[in-house]
């Protein structure tokens, strides 16, 4: 609840700018668009996570129960699609094309890749991350990508040039820059919040079972 209210106050302000913006496309907002990929033989059962579409839900949320992992050895052969701290996660293909979150501050982990069914999206030296996380997560955005995405086969897929010519507004470079020096405390603190809830979960998930058998004893415990 806490983050859900954290990144409405970061969308309000944004989309105040955005109503102002001049007409453009995506592109021209984007620097770096790549996918990762995954061994011939599929996934693993641990190592180095690999982000799918089964994972991203939104900033902020992710379904750890769903990870599914490369080999360090593949990972280190990557020359695309490892994740760094701001990068943009688009789910690309599929019924859940248009998915989108964002990866900082070791949120939803501190090494990680994607599979080929999603795009890391980078600004030019990532300077608008925020905003650019922001404005594709907004529902008319993300109808657009949808839309373009199945408008050619049964099954939707979305190549880098379709992506850049998403139609968008852009707001000026200054609204952009003051945008970003007010997300940048909002985001970090959402990362925070997350990783502090999957500590939180995972020391329950450890605890209960022994409380539960009665190794634990809260006996004397004062409530």
């Amino acid at each position: 609840m806490l983050n859900n209210n954290l990144q409405q106050q970061v969308s309000l302000i944004f989309n105040e700018i955005y109503v102002g913006g001049k007409e453009a496309t995506l592109g021209e907002l984007l620097d770096i668009i790549e996918s990762g990929a995954r061994p011939r033989g599929g996934a693993e059962n641990d190592g180095i996570p690999s982000i799918g579409a089964e994972n991203i839900e939104r900033f902020g949320v992710y379904d750890f129960s769903k990870d599914k992992y490369i080999s360090e050895q593949f990972y280190s052969s990557l020359n695309r699609g490892k994740v760094y701290s701001g990068d943009v996660l688009l789910y690309k293909d599929g019924a859940y094309t248009g998915k989108v979150s964002m990866a900082l501050d070791d949120f939803p982990h501190k090494v990680c890749a994607v599979n080929e069914h999603v795009f890391i999206l980078r600004t030019q030296n990532n300077r608008l991350q925020f905003a650019l996380y922001t404005l594709i997560a907004r529902d008319d955005i993300r109808q657009k990508i949808y839309t373009l995405a199945s408008s050619k086969a049964a099954q939707p897929g979305l190549n880098q040039n379709e992506l850049r010519s998403v139609k968008i507004l852009i707001p000026s470079e200054s609204e952009l820059v003051k945008f970003e020096r007010f997300a940048s405390p909002i985001m970090h603190q959402i990362a925070r919040n997350a990783n502090e809830n999957r500590q939180l979960a995972s020391l329950r998930d450890s605890l209960l079972p022994k409380l539960m058998g009665g190794e634990i004893d809260v006996s004397q415990v004062e409530i």
